[in-house]
């Protein structure tokens, strides 16, 4: 058992046996982040604690100076980073390879998450986060708010809080609030969360999204409402900036594999929330349908409608029907592509 420090100090100033185990694992992965990387493990090392940490940081090949950086800064803090640098791309291969490698490696009771893009502003959000989770062992997830930054100018957008006190969330509320609800570089994860996590994570389009309700499911999700970390949008090389930046039909599928997955979870859980996932998978493929349906043409979208017909409720799949109509839809019209099959 590890014995706490009497006060939080700057882990890079700690002095650690050789054989103690870190109580949390920093999981950074990044590519083509040299922009971006140095604030991300700078809001690492400015973490004040009173246990040992370890930061595990996995470059997927980049093709800039980003690994440049890390070996730059592993050079400095052999005992705290530990890199591991790919010399092909792993990501593309879409196996989730790069998850399985830093799950595996990660030594510490709790895994803080942060991509390489993102960055922690507070030096005592580990502390107040684990402080938390050491006194409440139900609670399997502990997140908190963020700022949202231009990945270009470097402004602030916006502030994104959860609501405006901490508090426990309920699964429902989780479901609903959707894959952004939480931002991952605010997440601290008991590891008994991802020890063995189920099928359908592995091939979710994203991980975030399905570690939270898995993390719900197995105990209690908290919310501290204080804004620790920074989140960048507006970048093309972060996995979502990759996603916009594909064909209608591939970033829709992106989407339905989305609502897949919810209804994967639906079963993970007995159909205890059957109702509330049902309505969430379907808006998710409605409202992106909605919205991204204009880069394609009438036919390709009668074909992607078709083809993830069984995610949307039937009062979604009307309503995108009646979007691609070229003229006001006939009830024989309606009715006719309604009953088409997959």
């Amino acid at each position: 058992m590890i014995k706490h420090l009497e006060k939080p100090i700057k882990i890079t100033k700690q002095n650690w046996a050789k054989d103690t185990s870190p109580l949390v694992s920093i999981d950074c992965i990044t590519y083509n982040h040299e922009d971006y990387i140095r604030d991300a493990i700078e809001g690492f090392l400015m973490q004040k604690t009173t246990f040992p940490v370890e930061i595990l940081i996995h470059d997927d090949a980049s093709t800039d100076k980003t690994a440049k950086i890390v070996h730059e800064y592993e050079t400095k803090y052999p005992e705290l980073i530990k890199p591991i640098y790919q010399t092909e791309n792993q990501y593309s291969k879409k196996k989730g390879i790069i998850g399985k490698l830093q799950r595996g490696r990660a030594k510490g009771k709790y895994i803080a998450l942060c991509e390489g893009d993102d960055y922690w502003t507070n030096p005592l959000k580990l502390q107040e986060q684990v402080d938390f989770m050491e006194k409440n062992p139900g609670c399997t997830l502990c997140f908190h708010g963020f700022q949202e930054v231009d990945a270009v100018t470097g402004d602030i957008i916006s502030i994104k809080r959860n609501d405006n006190h901490s508090r426990y969330f309920e699964m429902t509320e989780l479901i609903v609030g959707g894959g952004d609800f939480i931002g991952t570089q605010t997440m601290l994860l008991s590891r008994n969360v991802i020890k063995d996590l189920p099928h359908f994570f592995e091939i979710a389009p994203s991980g975030d999204y399905p570690l939270v309700l898995i993390a719900k499911a197995m105990g209690n999700a908290y919310y501290i409402n204080e804004d620790m970390a920074c989140y960048r949008i507006n970048n093309t090389n972060s996995a979502m900036g990759r996603v916009y930046q594909s064909d209608f039909e591939e970033k829709f599928s992106r989407f339905a594999k989305t609502a897949i997955m919810l209804h994967n979870f639906n079963e993970y859980t007995s159909y205890k929330y059957n109702r509330t996932i049902k309505r969430q998978a379907s808006n998710i493929v409605f409202k992106k349908f909605r919205r991204y349906r204009l880069e394609s043409n009438f036919i390709e979208r009668i074909k992607i409608l078709f083809k993830w017909k069984k995610l949307f409720t039937v009062k979604d799949y009307i309503l995108s029907l009646v979007l691609i109509l070229p003229i006001p839809a006939s009830r024989k019209q309606l009715s006719d592509i309604f009953s088409s099959k997959n």
